[in-house]
């Protein structure tokens, strides 16, 4: 199990003083790329890999995700079809 929580220092500071203020961060493809070796990796150890996205707004969180998973998804295919991840 993995657990990406954003980016943003700045946010994460302020949450010291006041939790429930929220840390906004939107994941980039460059946030996620490292990501994706390691679930695959991941993968190849476990029956399931659980990958948890918690950022703020909402939307956000569930973007980063699904981004993340097609990313693996294309890996897989990538080296499924042509035998390596370009």
């Amino acid at each position: 199990m993995g657990r990406l929580n954003g980016q943003n220092a700045g946010g994460w500071a302020r949450t010291l003083q006041s939790p429930a203020e929220p840390v906004a961060h939107t994941y980039r493809d460059a946030d996620l790329a490292p990501w994706v070796d390691r679930v695959r990796s991941l993968s190849q150890e476990a029956a399931e890999v659980h990958v948890l996205v918690g950022t703020a707004p909402p939307d956000a969180a569930l973007a980063g995700a699904k981004a993340l998973a097609e990313a693996v998804e294309a890996a897989d295919e990538a080296e499924a079809r042509w035998g390596y991840v370009p």
